[in-house]
């Protein structure tokens, strides 16, 4: 059994990250951050979360948070 103490709840993971609920589910039902089932709520892993850097998908994708590249 996992301890709840190392999971956070999607929407405290969105904003500690600074993106959308929205951005937020697609990184957890991709699988790039972990997460469980806890009563009904999904919890994301804390070091996860932690790890996560949103500049990165931005880099990947050309972008600058929020912006798109400029050619």
């Amino acid at each position: 059994m996992p301890r709840l103490e190392d999971y956070m709840s999607q929407a405290n993971a969105a904003r500690r990250l600074g993106i959308s609920r929205q951005r937020m589910n697609q990184l957890v039902e991709t699988g790039v951050l972990p997460s469980i089932r806890h009563e009904g709520r999904t919890l994301v892993e804390r070091k996860a979360v932690e790890a996560y850097s949103p500049d990165r998908d931005a880099q990947r994708y050309g972008r600058r948070r929020g912006k798109w590249k400029s050619s």
